[in-house]
C-alpha cells in the first residue's frame, strides 16, 4: 500500500512536470524580472 501511494506520487508529479514542460515549450519566452 504505502510503496504504492509513493509510485503513485511520483508518477502524477511526473506527469505534472511534463504538462507544465509543453505549457511552457508552447508559450512564448516571458522576459524575467531580475530581483
Amino acid at each position: 500500500m504505502i510503496t504504492g501511494k509513493i509510485i503513485l506520487k511520483s508518477a502524477t508529479k511526473l506527469s505534472l512536470d511534463q504538462r507544465f514542460g509543453n505549457i511552457a515549450k508552447q508559450a512564448p519566452p516571458t522576459p524575467r524580472i531580475p530581483q
